[in-house]
This record gives C-alpha cells, sequence and structure tokens, in this order.
C-alpha cells in the first residue's frame, strides 16, 4: 500500500508543479500589468528581506521590524501611501503578517501558554467577546444601510487587529529569547524616529525619507510633525525611565537615559497638550507606587532620580549660561506655551486656530451625530456609505477627538470592551508592586508599561491610540509585555 502510494505521488507530483507554476505565472502577469504592480514588488521584497533578517537574528527582531513597518517607522518609502489591491495599504499587509507569524508561533507551542495562564485564558476570553461583537456591528452596518461588509470591517478593522494582537503577543512575549531582542529592535526604531523628528522640526528636511509625517504644520519657527510613529516614541519613553530608574546594571540604565533624553525632547516637540499631560501622568504615578516603597528596587530608583535631577539643573544652567541659538530659544518658548496654555484655551471659544475650543465643538457635533445611539453606537459606517456634512470630511472617526472614534462606530459596549485589558493592566501591575510580587528584575518594564496605559487613558479623550490601527498596534505590545512579566512572575512564586 506504501509503495502504491509513493507511486502515485511520483505520477501527480509533475501536474501539481505544471499546476503551479501555471498559476503562479498568471498571477504574476495579473499583478505585473496592474497599477499594483510597484507596490506588491515592493512590499514582497520588504517582507523576503524580513524572512531573512528574522532567519539570521530571531523571532524577537523579525517582530520588531514588522511593528516598525506597520507603524510607518522604517527609512526609506511610505508604507502608508503604498496603496494595494482591495483597498489596502502595505501597513495593513504588515500587520496581517504580523498576525500569521505570531499565529505560527504560538500554533507550534501548542498554544501552551494562552491555556496554561490565567492571563492567558483571561485575554483568549477578552478577544472572543470583542471580536464577537466587532462582527455583530459589522454585519448590523451591512443590514441597516445596504452597504458591502468588506467596507464596513475595512472602516473598523483597527478594531479588529487590537482584538487579535493582545491574546497572541501575551502567548509569544513570555519568553525571554524573543521579548530582548524585539525591545532592542524597537529601541534602535525609536531612537532613529526621534533623531529623525526632532530634526524635522528644527527645519532639515533632507531627514524625511526617515520621518514619514501625515502632515505637518507650521508653529513659530518650527516644523509640528504628525506621524503614526509618534506612538512607537511614545512609549519607548516610560520604557526608557523605568530603565534609567530601575535598571538592571549600570550599563543599562545608561542605555535608558540617554534613550529617554532623546524621546523626551521628540516628545516635547510634538507640541501635543494631552500628550504631556497624559505622560506626565503616567509617570509620576508610576514613580509614587514604584519608588516610594521599601526594597531595593525603590531605593536604586531614588538614587537615579537624584542623579538625573542634579544632572538636568547642571545641564539647563550651562544652556542658558551660553546664548541659545534663535531655533533652541524657539522650541523652548514653543513647548513652554503649549504646555502652559492647556488650561488658559480650555475655556476659551476664540477661532478653530484653539485647538482646545475646537475639539471642544467637534465633539459636541459627535455626540449630535451619535443621537440617542449610545449603546451600540452607529456601526462602521465610512462617509462612502453615509456622508454627515456636519463633520469634518463627512466622516463619524475622526483623530482630534479620541473616544468618540469607539463611540460612534461600537457605542459604549463596545468602547468598554477596548478599556478593559487596558485598565486591567493598570490595576494588575500597581497591585503586583504594592503586594510586593514583582521581580526585581522586572521591575523597569512594569513601571514602563504602567505609565504607558496611564498615559493612553488620560490622553484618550483627545488622542486616538487607543482607536486608530497604529496606536492599538502599539498598545497590543505593551500588554503583551505587560503579560510576560506576571505570568513570570506567577512562574517563580513557589505554590
Amino acid at each position: 500500500m506504501t509503495a502504491l502510494r509513493g507511486r502515485r505521488r511520483e505520477r501527480l507530483a509533475p501536474a501539481a508543479l505544471l499546476t503551479g507554476a501555471v498559476v503562479a505565472s498568471v498571477a504574476a502577469g495579473a499583478v505585473a500589468t496592474s497599477d499594483f504592480a510597484l507596490p506588491v514588488a515592493g512590499v514582497s521584497a520588504a517582507l523576503a528581506a524580513v524572512a531573512v533578517l528574522a532567519r539570521r537574528f530571531g523571532l524577537g527582531v523579525l517582530i520588531g521590524i514588522l511593528v516598525l513597518g506597520a507603524i510607518d517607522a522604517l527609512p526609506g518609502p511610505s508604507l502608508a501611501y503604498a496603496q494595494l489591491p482591495l483597498g489596502s495599504n502595505a501597513t495593513d499587509a504588515l500587520i496581517a503578517f504580523l498576525l500569521a507569524t505570531l499565529i505560527v508561533d504560538n500554533a507550534q507551542l501548542g498554544f501552551r501558554n494562552l491555556r496554561q495562564s490565567p492571563i492567558g485564558r483571561a485575554s483568549v476570553a477578552w478577544s472572543v467577546l470583542l471580536a464577537v461583537y466587532w462582527l455583530i456591528t459589522v454585519v448590523r452596518t451591512s443590514l441597516v444601510h445596504d452597504a458591502s461588509m468588506f467596507t464596513g470591517g475595512a472602516f473598523g478593522r483597527d478594531f479588529l487587529y487590537f482584538a487579535l494582537l493582545v491574546p497572541l503577543f501575551v502567548g509569544t512575549l513570555h519568553r525571554e529569547s524573543v521579548r530582548v531582542p524585539l525591545l532592542y529592535t524597537l529601541a534602535i526604531g525609536s531612537l532613529m524616529v526621534s533623531i529623525g523628528h526632532v530634526a524635522v522640526t528644527l527645519g532639515r528636511d533632507e531627514l524625511l525619507v526617515v520621518v514619514h509625517t501625515t502632515r505637518t504644520l507650521i508653529s513659530g519657527d518650527l516644523v509640528r510633525v504628525y506621524a503614526l510613529s509618534n506612538d512607537l516614541v511614545g512609549a519607548a519613553l516610560p520604557l526608557a525611565v523605568g530603565a534609567a530608574l530601575l535598571g538592571n546594571g549600570a550599563r543599562f540604565r545608561l542605555i535608558g537615559a540617554g534613550l529617554a533624553a532623546i524621546t523626551g525632547v521628540e516628545v516635547a516637540l510634538q507640541l501635543t497638550r494631552a500628550r504631556y499631560i497624559g505622560v506626565l501622568a503616567g509617570l509620576a504615578l508610576a514613580v509614587f507606587i514604584w519608588l516610594l516603597m521599601r526594597d531595593e528596587a525603590a531605593r536604586l530608583g531614588r538614587r537615579q532620580v537624584a542623579k538625573f535631577a542634579v544632572t538636568g539643573t547642571l545641564l539647563l544652567v550651562a544652556v542658558f549660561a551660553y546664548q541659545p541659538t534663535t531655533v533652541a530659544r524657539s522650541a523652548v518658548n514653543n513647548v513652554t506655551q503649549r504646555f502652559t496654555s492647556v488650561f488658559a484655551e480650555a475655556t476659551s471659544d476664540a477661532g478653530v486656530k484653539n485647538t482646545v475650543a475646537y475639539r471642544v465643538r467637534l465633539s459636541r457635533r459627535m455626540r449630535q451625530a451619535l443621537g440617542s445611539s449610545w449603546p451600540a453606537g452607529l456601526g462602521f459606517v465610512s462617509p462612502e456609505v453615509v456622508y454627515d456634512p456636519n463633520l469634518p470630511r463627512g466622516s463619524i472617526r475622526n483623530s482630534d477627538v479620541g473616544v468618540f472614534n469607539s463611540l460612534l462606530t461600537m457605542g459604549i459596549i463596545g468602547t468598554l470592551l477596548v478599556y478593559i485589558p487596558v485598565l486591567t493592566a493598570v490595576i494588575g501591575l500597581a497591585w503586583r508592586r504594592l503586594a510586593r510580587l514583582s521581580d526585581e528584575h522586572d521591575a523597569w518594564l512594569e513601571f514602563g508599561v504602567f505609565a504607558w496605559c496611564v498615559f493612553a487613558l488620560v490622553s484618550s479623550g483627545s488622542l486616538v491610540v487607543l482607536f486608530s490601527a497604529s496606536g492599538l498596534l502599539i498598545t497590543s505590545l505593551m500588554l503583551g509585555l505587560g503579560a510576560s512579566t506576571m505570568v513570570r512572575g506567577s512562574a517563580h512564586r513557589p505554590a
């Protein structure tokens, strides 16, 4: 019988190869003669290069490069504007490739970490709830507005990405052999992006090959940069501060301090008041919880804070002892003005250039559009399906109003599902620290993830960190990193 099967395979092999060659040739010809030939070829070459790097340096580097590509943080042509068939772009393709990579990795392990750990099982249960609710919303949108399910799904695809990525990151990042190379890859990426952003902000346009902007605005003598990669730098900053204060070894703390300084300057030059408030709230609360305990990690952190306070004071004295350049003075003045004006402008109604007042008025219009549909929202209704003339670009989604992107599409139910894992991470990490359950080896990582989650919650009223594909990708990654410390901590505790 075995020999018979072998002979059949031998006879079928040439036919299978010929059929595969014909199909591949037809597909290649169709792509080559379409408008998407160059983007598809570019994405294919990029994925091949990523595969080679992954084979050489491991899964952590592969995940890091895919994350950087998905938020358009790789040097070269902008991937966010590289259109592919079916209305997608290259960043969507990279997220799909990332999902496939994580699924394969978890499948090879038999989904063991998701099955055996309480955090893994909880993440899967939450994922199923959000994914099912997302699907119900897609179907409801299609039935109510007589639109294709594909259109609705594409309009709200970032929430599905979130539902799928969180448990997959939880299942993969518990391994140090994956997590450490990933963190170093993202640290290099955030350093590169930060330097590029600062240079462009100060007028060095030649570095736009590194900084892929979605738009720019002139603010005084500075160029205000809007980019998908801003979320990466925003996540790198609290992790770097955690490494500088609580990292293992003087060299690691020094690397963290350098990265914190560079990413801190970039975050300041973003001139985003909601980000200022969120970052300061996250870091202040993390410092309060992690550094006021009576243990070795807290004592180390307090010593590091004292060192940085002295160093920072000396640097400020040195800067102001000499005459700063016009650009430097403009940068300091812009940052100071943006931060101090947040409370004064919140009550102002003077013109659309006042961004706080503009957001208040836009939020009012969003509430009017939502009407009485607060529980389940309006659905994933793109402006191609229903154009609302009272909203910018006719869309119920807008990057200036944060949480309304979820409220108008999925209602209070969907919004709560989005917030649940972030709130759980904040409570869980704080409880572990206060109950002294944290491993000192992971203190810096838990500090950074906690500060990021607080930032995401505080700033979600106006920023789309929790309501955009790039922001939710970074949030998924941070939640996976936080869960990895809890899983390892549980494994190390005696029964």
